[in-house]
């Protein structure tokens, strides 16, 4: 029996009509996904739409397993759930309310993926403390959960909160002592959590592993840590068999395994994207086959 594995829908652009997608993720026998379509825009979806792309699920078999929800914008410049600029921030909201909305309608499984101001070592004084900077990012996103926190517990469905490269994990740690486990929990990015730009290793599975009864979704791809690839798994540099071990502890982890790639070089060069999709998928199925949990 092959091991079931969801694969994000971005995977060849995340714009426009998915159809194409979700019919070649069916033709490789994927059988969930997590929706990252506008994940990077101010993107609102309607009744329409989220009825249209019901239709595709049900046409195609795949079943949502979690939603990356938008993250608009992460300079304030636009819509984001954690702009410093308080018209900004509420639109965020809005868009955070618009995808939970989706999950409900489109019988989503598991989580709301999101972005989150973070904290690098290497930040400058500027970075931390400006008008625009990480503190001041901090403090809004404190006022949205406040706002969705108990929306989030009446829908039952969870944020998961994304680890980015670098981040040192304050922020992350100090929002998973300040809100409910039923509510708020972590997004592990496999590639962010492999990335260090300084002599510094990272730090991303020691701190999953500190943090595995808060593990709610997934992000796995994999790089060579010097940048976010998004490549399929065994491009690169991630010890697959350390970081399912710890995924096989945590408490949520009895769900298909998401994956989180693009067709692009150095995987995508030179093959066409079914080719590379197939070759993609059978990845994925090996890192799911490490596992010894029943999905």
């Amino acid at each position: 029996m092959k091991e079931a594995v969801s694969i994000t829908t971005d995977f060849d652009g995340s714009h426009g009509d998915p159809g194409r997608a979700l019919r070649l993720l069916a033709e490789n026998g994927v059988s969930h996904i997590m929706w990252c379509h506008e994940w990077n825009t101010d993107h609102l979806y309607s009744d329409r739409e989220l009825a249209y792309l019901a239709g595709l699920l049900k046409q195609t078999g795949i079943r949502l397993l979690d939603i990356h929800g938008s993250d608009g914008g992460a300079s304030g410049e636009i819509s984001s759930w954690y702009s410093p600029c308080e018209t900004y921030r509420e639109s965020g909201v809005e868009l955070v309310r618009n995808r939970l909305r989706m999950m409900a309608m489109l019988h989503g499984e598991g989580s709301l993926v999101m972005h989150v101001p973070f904290l690098r070592d290497t930040f400058t004084k500027e970075q931390i403390e400006g008008d625009y900077g990480a503190n001041r990012k901090f403090d809004a996103l404190r006022r949205s959960l406040d706002t969705l926190v108990p929306e989030c517990q009446a829908l039952g469905v969870p944020l998961a909160l994304e680890n980015m490269p670098e981040d040192n994990w304050v922020f992350l740690e100090t929002i998973l002592k300040e809100y409910p486990a039923d509510a708020v929990g972590l997004c592990y990015d496999s590639g962010h959590g492999n990335i260090s730009w300084s002599e510094t290793p990272p730090i991303g599975l020691e701190k999953i592993e500190a943090h595995k009864e808060r593990l709610f979704a997934l992000h796995l791809h994999d790089n060579d840590g010097h940048g976010d690839q998004h490549q399929p798994p065994f491009f690169g540099t991630i010890d697959w068999e350390r970081l399912i071990r710890i995924v096989d502890a945590s408490p949520s982890c009895a769900r298909p395994l998401n994956f989180e790639l693009s067709y692009r070089e150095p995987s995508g060069k030179g093959v066409t994207v079914e080719a590379w999709l197939r070759d993609s998928v059978e990845r994925c199925r090996k890192v799911a086959a490490l596992s010894t949990i029943s999905r």
